[in-house]
């Protein structure tokens, strides 16, 4: 059954890509791709390649906590790492990141404490955009309330555990009692790496900045597709909804949140007036530019890794 997995998450991503596409329909979904220009694609790839970058900075930050990281040499494995999260299911990317331990020169646990501190620091940063952006958008569709509340609630939730569990020896005591003996010292492993982390804040704070950065470009290659096919919305909103979004990737049963994040967008960006063929194409041209990147970065420093090791 695991190993039917990849595949059934990979056609469940297809499967709901198909849907959309269907549902909107070919024929108006490149009527709409012909009204963005060159230039407007040139500059979205552009932004594209300064995503995966502050990706992988967002990281550095924190691993420098635990040592001296030579950067070029992890930007190779990063870039590895990434290519294989967008190709496969899970957390593959994130693991397979970890596996190149010895050559980042630290251990495999602090680097999966790192990635998960840059997701963390992620999700506080999506909840103050939807709080900032909030009474902006309610002015506009306050049919949103009720979903955004919840959404945001559950998140909290989620945020205030998972920091707990880290930093606080007395929760990870209780969490320890149901778990193996083996997860159990890990996770006290962790919970004290988690402490040396928490403790610099320089770092902590260049991250910050990076992942908000980060928030802002995803936010704007939207903002740009959507102007280019004739729709004006605030660049304030159309963040905070793609950032919202971006939550999709945590859903387990897709590949990388494929076909949900998509869906997820259609469905927000329709509250607010926007038609579903116009959101979609611009989802798409992020989907097919983000994939792109996949097989040029993959492919490259795949062969480096390989003619390095064999």
């Amino acid at each position: 059954m695991m190993e039917r997995a990849p595949k059934l998450m990979a056609a469940v991503s297809l499967l709901l890509v198909i849907i959309i596409t269907l549902w909107v329909g070919p024929a108006t979904i490149f009527h709409q791709l012909s009204l963005i220009g060159a230039g407007t694609l040139t500059q979205v790839f552009v932004l594209s390649i300064f995503i995966i970058l502050l990706n992988a900075l967002a990281v550095w930050c924190l691993l420098k906590i635990f040592g001296p990281t030579p950067f070029l040499k992890y930007l190779q494995y990063y870039f590895a790492s990434w290519s294989l999260g967008s190709l496969f299911p899970a957390r593959i990317g994130d693991f397979s990141l970890a596996m190149f331990h010895r050559q980042l020169g630290t251990t495999h646990k602090k680097i999966i404490l790192a990635v998960f501190a840059d997701k963390l620091i992620t999700l506080i940063l999506v909840l103050v955009l939807v709080g900032v952006g909030l009474q902006e958008l309610l002015v506009i569709t306050p049919g949103l309330t009720s979903i955004l509340w919840v959404s945001t609630g559950i998140t909290i939730g989620i945020i205030v555990f998972l920091v707990a569990l880290f930093l606080s020896p007395h929760i990870q005591d209780i969490v320890k009692k149901f778990l193996p003996e083996r997860f159990a010292h890990a996770l006290g492993e962790l919970g004290e790496n988690s402490v040396q982390l928490a403790r610099n804040s320089e770092m902590l704070l260049a991250n910050l900045i990076i992942a908000l950065a980060r928030l802002l470009l995803q936010g704007l290659i939207v903002w740009l597709l959507l102007a280019a096919q004739g729709v004006s919305i605030s660049l304030l909103i159309t963040t905070m909804l793609i950032a919202f979004a971006s939550l999709s990737v945590f859903v387990p049963f897709t590949l990388g949140g494929v076909g949900v994040r998509e869906s997820f967008i259609i469905v927000l960006f329709g509250l607010i007036g926007v038609s579903a063929s116009t959101i979609a194409v611009s989802a798409f041209v992020q989907l097919i530019f983000h994939y792109l990147l996949v097989v040029i970065l993959g492919v490259f420093f795949g062969k480096q890794f390989i003619k390095k090791n064999s």
